[in-house]
């Protein structure tokens, strides 16, 4: 098995919890973020990834957690997602990348009103709620 470290930047504005939907055949959203290059550091990375996707910048970041999943996408590769709460500046403007956003209610997430990755819907937003992040 190959294995993929993906830092994460969970972002909550006004109780709202930003997910992604790539430019892609996936119908899925996500937490925004990305792959770690190799000698980058996660904050680095984290920082990189928030510019690139979103056009805004990191202004902090605490790292809550880490989570081991299958990758939804490719047979063969595990993928560790390391999870930062994350401040940002600047309007979000998405880039070619990006095809879709969404500002998620703890209720719409309740009431499953948007298709989610796997892990983040039945792992890391349970803990974000839990931990009194969402």
């Amino acid at each position: 098995m190959i294995e993929r470290i993906r830092i994460v930047g969970i972002i909550v504005t006004n109780g709202k919890l930003l997910l992604v939907k790539g430019n892609d055949n996936f119908k899925e959203f996500w937490t925004p973020g990305g792959k770690l290059n190799e000698g980058e550091s996660e904050v680095d990375c984290l920082k990189r990834e928030l510019y690139e996707e979103l056009s805004v910048q990191l202004k902090s970041s605490d790292f809550i957690g880490e989570y081991v999943s299958p990758s939804p996408y490719h047979e063969n590769v595990i993928t560790i997602q390391k999870i930062y709460v994350a401040k940002i500046s600047g309007e979000l403007n998405p880039s070619n990348e990006i095809q879709n956003y969404i500002w998620m209610t703890k209720e719409e997430y309740k009431e499953h009103k948007y298709p989610l990755i796997k892990i983040t819907r039945d792992k890391i937003i349970p803990d974000l709620i839990e931990k009194g992040y969402f």
